[in-house]
């Protein structure tokens, strides 16, 4: 390693990152890494948000003549 960096961290985010390491058998340097390359390697809209596909409900709108007609032609609804 060729660069050091400093962060600091509050009193509950370094015992989270050392009961961390400690579980996983790694240095907490090793853990800060790995959440980096995870953060910082591209990723497609897909891999990001798929988590999310199919979970939005909007509400029904009011009927109207017009919509009607529309939803009558429209085979994929």
């Amino acid at each position: 390693m060729k660069t050091t960096l400093t962060v600091r961290l509050d009193a509950r985010r370094a015992k989270q990152l050392a009961d961390a390491a400690r579980l996983l058998g790694k240095s907490s340097s090793d853990i800060v890494r790995d959440a980096l390359d995870a953060a910082l390697t591209e990723r497609t809209m897909a891999e990001r948000v798929g988590h999310a596909r199919g979970r939005l409900t909007l509400g029904r709108r009011p009927s109207t003549p017009w919509r009607d007609e529309l939803r009558r032609r429209n085979w994929r609804t």
